[in-house]
């Protein structure tokens, strides 16, 4: 489904660009801890409940402010989060969330499909820059 803009900014971006997209995050060390409570989480979920169930279009999840890196072609973008940390940890964290229960379901083909879309990198790089491997979050 389309979603139309919903604040009139010319910048706003529907987060499957970003989420979808061969990137890693840093959090810069001037960001506070991740810190959010159930009660955040939980109305974040519930949004997300609410366009899965259809009886939401679309949620309006706020800034989220990032900064490019310089980086090789052969390597994944690196964004450093200046705005949005929180949320976008979140995220993840219920990505990863989804992809375990749904291994518990033994739905390993979907689990892998979102696995692979979401938390690793899909081309071969040299990730010397956080100490090897591939990463869900980068840190700097």
């Amino acid at each position: 489904m389309k979603i139309g803009n919903l604040t009139g900014n010319t910048d706003e971006k529907q987060i499957s660009a970003l989420f979808a997209d061969q990137a890693a995050f840093s959090v810069p060390y001037f960001q506070r801890a991740y810190g959010w409570k159930t009660v955040r989480t939980r109305q974040l979920l519930d949004d997300v409940f609410a366009i899965v169930d259809g009886t939401a279009d679309a949620h309006f999840l706020g800034a989220i402010i990032i900064y490019g890196r310089f980086t090789s072609a052969l390597g994944p973008k690196i964004y450093d989060l200046i705005d949005g940390q929180q949320r976008v940890t979140t995220i993840y964290l219920m990505i990863c969330a989804l992809v375990l229960t749904l291994c518990d379901l033994r739905s390993y083909s979907l689990a892998a499909q979102i696995f692979r879309t979401f938390l690793v990198f899909r081309k071969t790089w040299n990730p010397t820059a956080f100490g090897g491997g591939h990463v869900l979050m980068a840190l700097p």
